[in-house]
């Protein structure tokens, strides 16, 4: 339990970083939508029958600032989806030292590390409770 929860904790961490790098050094350029594709995934059953959700994806295609020209797929909300139109640029913002990091839904990145932030603090505090159980469990038992 400790290891998944240390996990949780260190992807987290690392997902914020990564929000926390666009919203402070990224480069801003602008990048051509080359596709969009919806997917359905499974997201459970109910009734012992499948249930799907969609993901929406968009490939885009931009310059970076040291001339190579880069492709990258992303997901991205319902609302930049079905706004979205092949052959449309937008603005993409991307990291001058690793321009596969990049998003053209700003703060799509952000909401993601606040997600995985709480993800990992619930597995952290789990991992605690698991831990103070081990310890203090001959106590409680009266043991």
């Amino acid at each position: 339990m400790a290891a998944v929860s240390g996990t949780f904790f260190a992807l987290g961490w690392q997902v914020g970083q990564l929000g926390q790098q666009f919203e402070t050094s990224a480069s801003i350029t602008s990048a051509t939508i080359v596709a969009k594709d919806e997917r359905s995934v499974w997201a459970g059953a109910k009734g012992g029958q499948p249930e799907y959700r969609p993901d929406y994806f968009v490939t885009y295609r931009f310059t970076a600032g040291d001339g190579a020209t880069h492709f990258n797929e992303v997901g991205v909300s319902p609302t930049f989806f079905y706004r979205a139109a092949v052959g449309r640029t937008t603005p993409v913002r991307y990291l001058a030292e690793n321009p596969k990091r990049s998003e053209v839904e700003f703060g799509h990145t952000g909401a993601s590390s606040f997600r995985s932030l709480v993800l990992g603090g619930l597995g952290a505090l789990a991992g605690i409770a698991v831990s103070a159980s081990a310890v203090f469990r001959p106590h409680w038992l009266g043991l």
